[in-house]
């Protein structure tokens, strides 16, 4: 069952909510009765991300129904970043609980499963299952001078892409200062913004440590034949992030043949290619404009296409549907 509307591919029933108002960037439905009565009606109740309004209710009332509930958390079970009290408050009263009567959690990474441990959760409740990326529109089959003109690019150097939700996790404070010690290369910071402030700071930051004829910052989002232009028109790609469950924007980057650097925060770079990826501490300013330079040379751009095709089979949404297919039928084995 999918929470949205309509009906989907291969009868996959859609229902949608509504919404009444958002908190926080989390949209409060305006209506829950259709989502009660489809949980009524499933085998399995799959619920991704963690503390909203929809995925808990959804949870309580699987568990009045008997239905076996798999949590997929998407890097939201540590509490971080904002409201912590609020979480640590619904964490002990109901939180807690709903976790630990989960049939399975899923974890995108071996990072997030490390830290779901760390948080309390026994290791045998965890199944590792990566993020998926879509090889047609990460494939490159533009031309650079096309994107950098639309995205007013006027520097000729190598270009460092930032693609994501512009937000003060992805920590691209990091890379501005990487960059005033590697001269030879500009960036193209492009995603929509979070509102949190990020965006201003970035803009002063450009501006004071002399940037502007190098970086690039473009506050909205791309997608489909967009995104590949970008990644296609780019020479590397950089996700410094103080925390990333995953990190799909980089699987993305790696699918499409760039070398690709992250920091060590990032649960996507047990995925990359070891030749064509380079994992930094988070916060080593100095080992990320060491990174940015040794990362940008030829060499290093050969073996990221060279392991391309590889991330894409690995990564490829079929594949991974087969093993979420394996996950519903053994958490159905185990419960009935």
């Amino acid at each position: 069952m999918v929470m949205g509307g309509g009906l989907g591919v291969d009868g996959t029933v859609v229902v949608g909510l509504g919404s009444l108002t958002n908190f926080h960037g989390t949209p409060i439905p305006r209506q829950y009765r259709p989502l009660l009565r489809e949980i009524e009606r499933a085998q399995v109740l799959h619920v991704l991300g963690f503390r909203d309004p929809v995925g808990t209710l959804a949870m309580i009332k699987a568990s009045m129904s008997s239905v076996p509930r798999i949590l997929e958390p998407c890097g939201m079970h540590r509490r971080r970043l904002r409201s912590e009290t609020l979480k640590t408050i619904f964490d002990r009263s109901l939180g807690n609980h709903l976790v630990s009567r989960s049939a399975r959690l899923i974890a995108t990474s071996s990072l997030e499963s490390k830290e779901l441990q760390a948080d309390g959760v026994e290791e045998e409740m965890i199944t590792v299952r990566p993020n998926g990326i879509d090889a047609d529109s990460s494939t490159p089959v533009h031309r650079k001078e096309e994107f950098r003109e639309q995205m007013d690019i006027f520097s000729k150097l190598p270009l460092v892409l930032s693609l994501g939700r512009i937000t003060r996790k992805k920590s691209l404070e990091h890379l501005l200062l990487a960059l005033t010690r590697a001269p030879d290369l500009g960036a193209l910071i492009v995603g929509p913004d979070s509102h949190d402030g990020t965006l201003a700071r970035l803009q002063e930051m450009r501006t004071n440590l002399g940037l502007e004829d190098r970086v690039f910052i473009r506050a909205r989002g791309v997608w489909g034949d967009e995104k590949a232009l970008a990644l296609a028109s780019s020479d590397l790609f950089c996700l410094p992030s103080e925390t990333e469950n995953f990190g799909t924007a980089a699987a993305e980057a790696a699918g499409a043949g760039l070398p690709v650097i992250v920091s060590d925060r990032c649960g996507v770079a047990e995925y990359l290619p070891r030749d064509s990826t380079r994992v930094i501490r988070f916060g080593d300013i100095d080992g990320l404009a060491i990174a940015l330079s040794d990362m940008s040379g030829p060499r290093a751009k050969m073996l990221a296409e060279a392991g391309s095709k590889q991330v894409q089979e690995d990564l490829d949404w079929d594949v991974l549907a087969k093993a979420q297919l394996e996950i519903y039928q053994d958490v159905l084995r185990k419960t009935f």
